[in-house]
Order: structure tokens, then sequence, then C-alpha cells
């Protein structure tokens, strides 16, 4: 891969694979750990897992929440790699990328070290986090980006992104699958 375009829509793949170990795993090992996780974790559990408390973890749609949750981050990501692409300007891209390894690293090694095992989304995290730092070192060298430059960029782009993932995605994900849920029960056939 030598394009920078390329590169930069690369990092969707990334993203993606990441996210699919989680969806697929989310559930499964919420179920089996069920009365761990909330010893670990009484108030505050991981992957958003607080919300489905009340209706236990078999019959929570902790699939299709994470699934909603992780849609909207990737349009998210989708869009911002476009407007890159289409503008030809990549910091906005870059600054958001830069942290995302290191972000995802610690919150996945953060819940595994606590848990003592496995947790979704500790594999693609070291995989995909290797695997974007090349990436990222790919794109500076074909950039004029400096290093300030990044920096601030990236404080400022992750602290937008960062509130609005925490201030509304997970709420939203949750509010959306349940919708979802509701309109499945409707009149059943």
């Amino acid at each position: 891969m030598s394009t920078l375009e390329g590169l930069v829509w690369f990092s969707l793949v990334l993203f993606m694979l990441h996210e699919f170990e989680e969806i697929i795993m989310l559930k499964a090992w919420a179920v089996r750990h069920s009365e761990k996780i909330r010893q670990l974790w009484p108030k505050g559990k991981p992957f958003g897992l607080h919300f489905f408390d009340d209706v236990g973890y078999d019959s929570a749609p902790i699939t299709e929440t994470a699934s909603v949750g992780i849609g909207m981050q990737f349009v998210l990501i989708a869009l911002l790699t476009l407007f890159s692409v289409l503008f030809d300007y990549y910091l906005i891209w870059f600054a958001f990328m830069v942290l995302t390894p290191v972000t995802s690293l610690f919150l996945h090694l953060r819940v595994t070290f606590q848990f003592k095992a496995y947790s979704p989304g500790i594999i693609t995290a070291v995989l995909t986090a290797a695997a974007t730092i090349w990436l990222l070192i790919k794109v500076y060298s074909m950039t004029a980006y400096g290093v300030w430059e990044i920096v601030i960029a990236a404080v400022a782009v992750n602290v937008v992104f960062g509130f609005f993932a925490m201030k509304y995605m997970h709420k939203s994900a949750t509010a959306l699958s349940t919708r979802l849920r509701n309109y499945a029960d409707r009149n059943k056939e």
C-alpha cells in the first residue's frame, strides 16, 4: 500500500477487525462471567454492561447494542476519512487516529488485567494497535505535519470525539437497540 488515500482507508479495515471481536464475543463473555463481572465492577461495568443489570445478560440485547454503537463509531470514522480524502487534508484524521491505538490498548488492557483473563477485544486491540502505529508512521512520512501540530490537533479532536462518545453514543446505542427490540416484538405473527 503506497498511496496516502489507501493507507487512510485501510484504517477502517483495522477498526472493523477489532470491533468484530467485540461484537462476536461480548455477550458470550458477559453471560459466561456475569457473576465475576458483577463482583469486580458493581457499578461501572466495562463495555456498557451496566445498562443491562436489570434484565440480566442472558436476555439483554448486548450484541445488538454493541453493534449499534460500533455502527455509529464506524459512520463517524468513515465520514472523517471521506472528508480527509475529498479535501486532501489529513490532519484531523491523523489527530483522531494517533490516540486510537493508545486508547484501545489502555482500555482493553485495564479490563483484562482487572479481570485476570481474556476480555472481548484484547487480542485484536494488540494486533490492530501495532498495525495502526505502522500505518501512522507511513502516513506521517507522507505528510508535512509537525509534531506539535499533531499533538494540539490530537488533544482537540479527541476531546470533542471523546465527549460525544461518552455523552451520547453509549446511551443512544442502548436506546436505539431497545427501540429495535420493541419494534421486533410488536405484533409478532
